[in-house]
């Protein structure tokens, strides 16, 4: 996170007016794909959102224990989700999404940079928010024909497969493997 925030206050990078959230295994280590973003377009957005979750050995998480907000610097923050081991994360609940607006909600008239999160909960059907969901790496141009007009306030998902891929002959420990295959579920669909 310190290489980002020296990188945003050295170098004269163009800055969007869009919201990405960046999915991390880690919160406190930044993912290829903004390196990338930066390199390969010369800009990154003005809000970036490193987003982390963390399973507890609870069944349940209380709604007001769920969601962590660090403030890095520059438009940079780190949301840390935490969901107990007995709560469904299934698409039909969107409990990330209802986790973020929530936290958007609270924080953003502190940190403006928030105010696009705070819509994700507010859609009838889950097929008709205009989120948006690239994955590094995609197979095909679906995800980026979602992104839209790059001037819209929605925010940006972005998977980075980098971090969740599945080495032959590597020993990954069993929560890894839960991970992998979640993360392989979620780019199926």
């Amino acid at each position: 996170v310190m290489g980002l925030r020296s990188l945003l206050r050295s170098e004269p990078l163009a800055r969007t007016d869009k919201v990405v959230v960046f999915l991390t295994p880690y919160e406190s280590k930044v993912p290829r794909t903004v390196g990338a973003l930066a390199t390969l377009l010369g800009c990154l957005p003005k809000t970036i959102i490193l987003l982390s979750i963390h399973f507890e050995s609870v069944p349940f998480i209380a709604e007001d224990r769920r969601a962590t907000l660090i403030v890095r610097s520059n438009g940079v923050f780190t949301v840390v989700l935490h969901f107990g081991y007995a709560e469904p994360l299934v698409a039909a609940r969107c409990p990330v999404h209802k986790a973020l607006a929530g936290l958007a909600r609270e924080q953003c008239e502190m940190f403006p940079g928030l105010a696009p999160l705070v819509e994700l909960d507010r859609h009838l059907e889950p097929k008709s928010t205009d989120t948006s969901l690239a994955l590094e790496g995609g197979s095909d141009g679906a995800a980026v024909a979602k992104a839209g007009n790059p001037t819209q306030r929605s925010p940006t998902f972005v998977v980075s497969k980098v971090h969740y891929a599945r080495q032959e002959g590597a020993k990954h420990r069993w929560w890894n493997r839960v991970r992998i295959a979640c993360y392989a579920f979620i780019q199926l669909n």
